[in-house]
């Protein structure tokens, strides 16, 4: 690797360094990739390395994701599916599984788009108040109730697990597993139970 790195480098008008060798890659699209090193994850693109989703479905993503790598078929990975979206689906989770952070960019009065972090800020200050300035991370739940889904956010810290609207979270899970699952397949993840990645990209 390292006489490859070199030949590029007498060649091109760039400098390029090795950074690390994967034992396993999966790109799924562009920007959106995991490799396996030294038997962890680095990955770049997905869900479950932001901020702005809740751990229960950054932590399923993550392990399906880890299953591709490990040569898992997509009837093994849909089971692992299953089996989160049926804890989701009977609360068997924590509080914390459902927080979603946001991190407030402006000043309450400065908001274009309504966000959610923007409406916790603003129930904050009504029913609290509590001044949210910029730089702050809010931690959120969206609960039931009337009103679009950021309109229904609200401060973790004052809320519980019965209050929460099961059915986003249902939603969003559904969302995002079947991205990544079509993607997982669409790269040669078998459905067959024959050793999983069929072709390493």
């Amino acid at each position: 690797y390292i006489s490859l790195i070199d030949e590029i480098n007498e060649k091109l008008p760039l400098r390029i360094e090795l950074e690390y060798i994967a034992e396993k890659a999966l790109y799924l699209a562009k920007k959106k990739y995991a490799h396996l090193v030294d038997g962890r994850l680095i990955a770049k693109g997905f869900e479950f390395i932001r901020r702005d989703y809740p751990d229960i479905v950054k932590e399923a993503q993550k392990r399906i994701v880890e299953m591709a790598l490990q040569g898992k078929d997509l009837d093994e990975i849909k089971e692992v599916v299953n089996e989160y979206r049926r804890k989701l689906m009977d609360r068997e989770v924590e509080k914390e599984d459902l927080i979603i952070m946001e991190t407030i960019g402006k000043e309450l009065d400065k908001f274009e788009r309504r966000t959610k972090g923007y409406y916790v800020a603003k129930w904050l200050l009504e029913k609290k108040g509590i001044e949210v300035h910029r730089g702050q991370v809010l931690r959120m739940l969206v609960i039931r109730g009337s009103g679009s889904v950021n309109e229904r956010a609200r401060p973790a810290e004052f809320f519980d697990l019965e209050d929460v609207d099961i059915n986003y979270y249902l939603k969003l899970f559904d969302q995002v597993m079947e991205r990544t699952l079509s993607a997982l397949k669409e790269v040669g993840v078998s459905e067959r139970k024959v050793g999983g990645l069929e072709e390493w990209l």
